[in-house]
């Protein structure tokens, strides 16, 4: 659910999508480094997502119904 709230955010980004398991990387929309995807979506055990930004060293805790 977050990688389609990301996209939606940000129509013309792209994102370049990879996924991995629980996780999914992509290119941060809010930077410009578009050398390797810092971006990574997780889903825990319980289904609950967060975002991480390693580059910019931002993250979030989310919880979706």
């Amino acid at each position: 659910m977050l990688v389609e709230a990301f996209e939606t955010a940000f129509p013309n980004h792209n994102f370049n999508w990879r996924n991995s398991g629980s996780c999914a990387q992509g290119f941060c929309p809010f930077h410009t480094d578009k050398h390797q995807r810092s971006l990574g979506i997780y889903t825990d055990a319980r289904g609950r997502e967060r975002w991480h930004c390693f580059a910019a060293v931002s993250y979030t805790h989310l919880t979706l119904p």
